[in-house]
């Protein structure tokens, strides 16, 4: 990331303190998290568009990159969105989780290799048992 900066149009935006005074103290943390949660998903799918936005400028300034260059470029923003991706999973599975027992939403964390097109797989159950152990 230190080779491709966001751009500033695509920065993720904090949530205004005016307007979080606003919401009644009791659930004024659990609003909190849950906006950083998702303001850190955000961040983290906005970082690929450095790489992205630094091939745009090539174009348009009428500098080729090189073949090289549209490589590594390409390979810096879809690593950003690997990480994103898993970091939204992991979010998702928190909330399936918090919703059956709040103890346990840090079984959303485990490597689910055998997810596949699921969020959480077929081996979950026996995965969060032996955890459990």
């Amino acid at each position: 990331m230190d080779d491709w900066a966001t751009p500033e149009a695509l920065s993720a935006p904090k949530l205004d303190q005016q307007l979080l005074n606003q919401v009644p103290f009791k659930v004024r943390k659990f609003v909190q998290e849950r906006d950083k949660e998702m303001f850190n998903v955000k961040h983290a799918f906005l970082n690929a568009s450095g790489p992205l936005c630094g091939l745009h400028d090539c174009i348009v300034n009428n500098s080729a990159p090189t073949y090289e260059e549209i490589k590594v470029a390409l390979e810096q923003a879809l690593c950003p969105l690997g990480s994103a991706n898993a970091e939204l999973s992991i979010l998702r599975r928190q909330r399936v989780l918090a919703a059956i027992n709040r103890s346990r939403t840090n079984l959303a964390e485990l490597p689910l290799p055998n997810a596949k097109s699921w969020l959480f797989g077929d081996d979950f159950p026996s995965l969060a048992s032996k955890q459990a152990e």
